[in-house]
């Protein structure tokens, strides 16, 4: 009976769109509101003499929303109806969330808040955080503070001093988290440090552009040395290898021999996906750099990884004349001397080393050929910088997931690219399970593989809950060794933990995605992805 007398009375008295005359009802000129842009909503919030109300389910976000804008003159409503539809009077507005989705949604994709929320999830107090104008400062929280009749949520920034910057919720575009070396330097806030530190910078980007031109131009344009064939060697190589070529690698080795061929320096990218043999590629890209009396060299980002490609090129080379040498900073330093001097004095033929190589005390008696193993793993400088040891050296560059910048030359035409898309024969495709967390699925899986003497990864990507994971790893299999490895430990020790798990000193190595791009774990046949859902494709195709 209620809702009858209500709707008799709203009969009486409210027509939508009526022209009628009839004095028993009053017209009170009801229109539809469509507000395409926010420049639109703009024009309706400074239209005069009308209220204008919004009335929507999330209060908070419009609040920030309209304070990123630096849009007022609305009250803000909030109400948990649904398919509220906008309309205006003469003298009053009321939006609703059809309008206001419609706005906020292109603006929020404009100003990449995805981004945003994304760091506000990775960010925890005491992080060092960059903000764009001020410089390195420490996050300590967010709060909120009342500003006249508006609650406003800012991101707390600290000094050593206690100094404090408040940054609005909304322009937290301005900060991004700090990823460089441990403990640096706090900026000051009342100094132009900061500025000075931009402009340095921005001069030093220039600088190494120029250098970049200058290189890529004289070893585009200059006619240097080039490798003679040898098919008879060459032949005898690949027949040795244990497995049979697939195409793709027949047709990659073939081209490197052109490039190696030429008057031009070899700059080629290698592509490939997981255990398609690029190593071998490398291994006869070096092997025609040694017939041909020239020394060669193989650069690793990681000290571990060029163990690996240690051990492979001893068992590669065994059959043939090749004097191969490994230099890392775990090497003495009467060890690291008399190999230099070896390989000044051309005592050995194939060099492996990681960063080392970019040092100015290192000399080559005849470097022809430089091979680069994860490529993407290298700043720009230190890249460049390997050009710049000879103008004329020829270089293959390896990499699974090559980094914008070097896809982008290959397309251009500075670099040659090759993808290795065959898989070799026989190899057997990854299996893969998509499960909730089971204790069952866990125990029964890892069973197996234990019987058969197997080891395991299990991929935690949270550093502050991994010791958690740990506990009950440990209960799960009391009696197994399980190591952690992440990026917060020191470094040594990083790669000492993963160095013992290779040498099967532990039966599980429960680590972050800091194992994603690292050596071939051969007796590793099972790795659990914890929280798949929260990684990137291509962080899966890595750990795959």
């Amino acid at each position: 009976s209620s809702y009858d007398k209500i709707s008799k009375n709203l009969n009486n008295y409210i027509i939508f769109n009526s022209l009628s005359n009839n004095d028993n009802y009053i017209n009170l000129w009801i229109c539809d509101l469509y507000i395409e842009n926010i420049d639109d909503f703009k024009l309706l919030l400074e239209e005069k003499n009308i209220k204008k109300f919004i009335f929507t389910k999330n209060k908070k976000t419009i609040n920030n929303f309209l304070e990123l804008n630096n849009l007022n003159d609305v009250e803000i409503y909030e109400t948990n109806l649904n398919n509220l539809k906008s309309f205006k009077t003469t003298k009053v507005s009321i939006i609703t969330d059809d309008n206001i989705s419609r706005i906020f949604i292109k603006k929020r994709i404009k100003r990449s808040m995805s981004k945003n929320l994304d760091l506000m999830m990775q960010i925890k107090p005491w992080d060092y955080i960059v903000h764009i104008d001020h410089g390195i400062w420490i996050f300590k929280e967010i709060i909120e503070k009342d500003l006249s009749w508006i609650k406003k949520e800012y991101i707390t920034l600290e000094y050593k001093n206690n100094d404090k910057l408040f940054i609005p919720i909304t322009e937290v575009w301005r900060v991004s988290k700090y990823v460089w070396v441990e403990n640096p330097k706090l900026t000051w806030l009342s100094t132009k440090e900061w500025d000075k530190k931009l402009k340095k910078v921005s001069e030093d980007v220039e600088i190494i552009a120029r250098e970049l031109l200058d290189v890529y131009a004289k070893r585009k344009l200059n006619k240097w040395h080039k490798f003679l064939s040898n098919k008879k060697e060459e032949v005898k190589f690949a027949n040795s290898f244990e497995y049979i070529y697939t195409n793709d690698q027949l047709n990659i080795i073939s081209d490197i021999y052109s490039d190696m061929e030429s008057e031009n320096s070899m700059d080629r990218l290698l592509s490939w996906d997981v255990w398609f043999w690029k190593t071998e590629i490398a291994f006869a890209s070096i092997f025609k750099s040694v017939i041909n009396w020239k020394q060669a060299a193989l650069i690793s980002p990681l000290v571990v990884l060029a163990y690996e490609h240690y051990e492979k090129a001893i068992s590669r080379f065994a059959n043939f004349p090749i004097n191969i040498w490994i230099l890392t900073r775990f090497e003495k330093v009467s060890s690291i001397k008399a190999t230099l001097e070896r390989l000044k004095n051309w005592k050995i033929d194939l060099i492996i080393w990681t960063h080392r190589l970019l040092s100015e005390d290192i000399q080559f008696k005849d470097l022809w050929l430089l091979v680069v193993d994860e490529e993407h793993k290298f700043w720009v400088k230190d890249k460049e910088k390997i050009k710049t040891l000879k103008w004329d050296i020829d270089i293959l560059s390896m990499s699974a997931t090559p980094i914008p910048r070097s896809l982008n030359m290959a397309l251009n035409g500075i670099k040659n690219i090759s993808m290795l898309t065959t898989p070799p024969v026989g190899r057997q495709s990854i299996q893969t399970i998509v499960s909730s967390f089971d204790d069952k699925v866990i125990f029964e899986a890892w069973k197996r593989e234990f019987s058969r003497k197997w080891q395991i990864f299990f991929i935690h990507n949270r550093v502050e809950s991994i010791e958690i994971i740990w506990n009950y790893l440990s209960q799960l299999f009391p009696w197994k060794k399980i190591a952690i490895a992440h990026w917060q430990l020191p470094w040594d020790k990083l790669e000492k933990r993963i160095i013992e798990f290779k040498r099967k000193q532990y039966d599980i190595l429960l680590a972050t995605t800091v194992v994603e791009n690292w050596i071939d774990f051969s007796n590793v046949n099972t790795i659990f992805i914890n929280d798949a859902q929260n990684f990137w494709i291509s962080q899966i195709q890595q750990l795959r």
